[in-house]
């Protein structure tokens, strides 16, 4: 199991005290006050730069906007892979690119489906380089 060192974590509220940090798997999460934009950024180790994260999604995640969402944000970021909503109401994801690119595009979805994820199962592994975009898959 790799760690990964907090690049910054920043709160965007103006008086708001420090988050706290909570670690773990090689991922961090951020807790603050609700409705607190929070930003972050981590830093992977010396070496190994790309990956390969699929991420299954588990609470109210169909119906809600979520693949679309997941596409926007991917916009933002240097990631290739899809998202598809699974028979079991689950949706997968799966990002290919630099290890702090892909952690990063994965926080953001779960920043902004907050509201929805309930839960979040993460496999990282070696990228297979086969995605030319990323996009919604069916």
């Amino acid at each position: 199991m790799e760690h990964y060192t907090a690049k910054g974590i920043t709160c965007k509220e103006k008086f708001c005290c420090n988050p706290s940090r909570i670690w773990y798997a090689g991922f961090v999460d951020v807790v603050a006050h609700p409705g607190h934009a929070i930003e972050y950024w981590l830093m992977a180790p010396v070496g190994k730069n790309r990956a390969r994260l699929q991420v299954c999604f588990s609470g109210t995640v169909q119906g809600v906007g979520f693949r679309y969402t997941a596409c926007n944000i991917a916009r933002r970021f240097q990631v290739t892979g899809f998202v598809k909503n699974l028979s079991d109401g689950q949706v997968e994801l799966v990002a290919e690119g630099d290890k702090l690119e892909v952690f990063n595009f994965v926080a953001a979805i779960e920043e902004d489906m907050r509201g929805y994820i309930v839960r979040s199962e993460k496999t990282i592994s070696e990228p297979t380089n086969e995605f030319p975009s990323f996009k919604i898959a069916f």
